[in-house]
């Protein structure tokens, strides 16, 4: 059966949590708490460079000033 458009499929992960508005210590944090490693891939404007491996548990963020942006 393929689930509709809407339905919840209950053997879907779970969607990563978001960590926006966060200090980077504090999503740090959450992430390890959850299950989670974080990976930052902009800081202050600067694109910083990751390696192409997959992990599926790893989140890619950006921060300005301390706080986690939307990428």
């Amino acid at each position: 059966m393929i689930p509709e458009q809407n339905q919840v499929d209950e053997q879907s992960p779970p969607k990563k949590p978001p960590y926006i508005g966060h200090t980077l210590d504090e999503a740090r944090k959450l992430a390890a708490q959850q299950g989670y490693a974080l990976r930052v891939m902009r800081m202050d404007g600067e694109n910083l460079l990751g390696t192409t491996d997959v992990v599926p548990n790893r989140i890619d963020i950006a921060v300005e000033n301390g706080i986690i942006v939307p990428r």
